[in-house]
């Protein structure tokens, strides 16, 4: 979702905004938080963003060919070939995930700037994907 907000509100520019990525690890929980600058999410649209079919994808008026650095013809191929991409199932079935794991997704959006993805999983316990390596 960020990657396309950004490349289709940055279109006509040489170069796109990076997309941020924060992982924090408490002592109860693994934090995400995923920062875009593609516009944030319209005020009308808010209540609607988890909803299953919601999508801000418009699959016929979309300018594939005119993406930035052919990012458009990626989305096309995905789109083409995944039957739930653009649908409106990767926001709640994301919600659906982290709630079965005792988490959360929740979204903040600055509307005319780009919007914050937090997502939340409970760990409990000492297991392996947490202990200290150097790799």
């Amino acid at each position: 979702n960020a990657m396309r907000a950004v490349a289709e509100r940055h279109k006509d520019k040489s170069e796109l905004p990076p997309i941020e990525l924060l992982l924090a690890r408490g002592p109860s929980d693994i934090s995400i938080r995923i920062s875009d600058r593609g516009g944030g999410v319209p005020r009308q649209h808010q209540r609607d963003i988890f909803d299953f079919g919601f999508s801000t994808v418009d699959r016929e008026g979309y300018d594939w060919d005119h993406a930035h650095g052919g990012l458009g013809q990626v989305d096309r191929n995905v789109i083409d070939t995944s039957p739930m991409a653009g649908l409106g199932f990767g926001l709640p079935v994301s919600r659906l995930y982290a709630q079965y794991f005792g988490g959360d997704v929740s979204l903040h959006s600055m509307e005319g700037y780009g919007c914050d993805v937090y997502v939340r999983i409970d760990h409990v316990g000492n297991v392996a994907e947490f202990e200290d390596y150097s790799g």
